[in-house]
């Protein structure tokens, strides 16, 4: 989620420096204190942001299910241990050019 926080920031980053710049306030419901922000320099795009973090559970399990222009999008994750361990992600075509139940 994110809101427009300026539109009249200035910054010096390696390869330039920018007036004018529209700040951006980036967040998640997930963990409310993880702000970001970004900077966006008019006639150039994204020159710099804070970046944030979200602390790895030790164990659990998610699940995101959504719906794409060609059908169905499924993401499942495990973490075990704070890590990862497993992760799969079912496409719509994958959906798309299953084999059919023999039943």
């Amino acid at each position: 989620m994110g809101k427009v926080f300026s539109l009249k920031e200035s910054v010096t980053v390696p390869f330039g420096s920018f007036d004018k710049c529209l700040m951006t306030q980036d967040f998640t419901p997930i963990k409310p204190d993880a702000v970001e922000h970004k900077l966006y320099a008019p006639g150039v795009g994204n020159v710099h942001d804070t970046g944030f973090t979200l602390d790895m559970p030790a164990n659990g399990s998610g699940v995101g299910l959504t719906e794409a222009p060609r059908g169905a999008l499924g993401h499942w994750v495990k973490v075990a241990s704070g890590k990862i361990s497993n992760y799969q992600i079912i496409t719509p075509t994958c959906w798309n050019a299953s084999p059919l139940d023999a039943n």
